[in-house]
């Protein structure tokens, strides 16, 4: 908070390090009305109150608008979150995921990558989530949002077993 940049931001809308390597751009407003018209970013803190508070940023739906906004730029998700619906909604966008460190009371979090390399590029090396995780969700009583039909339990189940990260065929990127 002692630090200039925020004061800028708020003053200006933008904030550049002097290096020229770290941008900062303020966009005010509905962030699911706003984001589309945001410059692709590298990266995104994804830390909107939590889905009892904040449902409709939490969905797939959302994960799939920012993954798309982020076109084929490279670019890493974080949220405090390590939920399970939240990391199968961000599969089923179409990102890798991956284990975040811990923070505070929380054993993991969630980082997820735009590219598969994103993980084996990043410097702390986080561990994409794998067969140990799916054979969890498979067994998981809340695998599946509420309100799915069955046609589309089995087409959600098809797309996250079949996620290019645990090796299926799934055209990502």
């Amino acid at each position: 908070v002692r630090h200039g940049a925020p004061h800028r931001l708020l003053e200006t809308g933008a904030w550049e390090d002097a290096s020229g390597r770290l941008r900062w751009e303020l966009v005010e407003g509905d962030f699911l009305e706003t984001f589309p018209a945001a410059s692709a970013p590298d990266l995104i803190f994804y830390d909107p109150f939590s889905y009892k508070t904040d449902a409709a940023l939490w969905t797939q739906a959302v994960f799939a608008r920012l993954f798309r906004h982020c076109g084929r730029k490279p670019a890493e998700l974080y949220t405090y979150s390590s939920s399970t619906a939240v990391r199968v909604a961000l599969l089923t966008a179409g990102f890798f995921v991956a284990e975040g460190a811990g923070t505070g009371p929380k054993a993991d979090t969630t980082i997820a990558f735009t590219t598969a390399q994103g993980a084996a590029t990043h410097p702390s090396s986080p561990r994409l989530l794998g067969s140990e995780w799916l054979a969890r969700w498979r067994r998981s009583g809340a695998k599946f949002p509420t309100g799915l039909t069955e046609a589309q339990r089995s087409a959600l189940e098809q797309q996250v077993e079949g996620h290019r990260q645990f090796g299926g065929a799934a055209s990502s990127r």
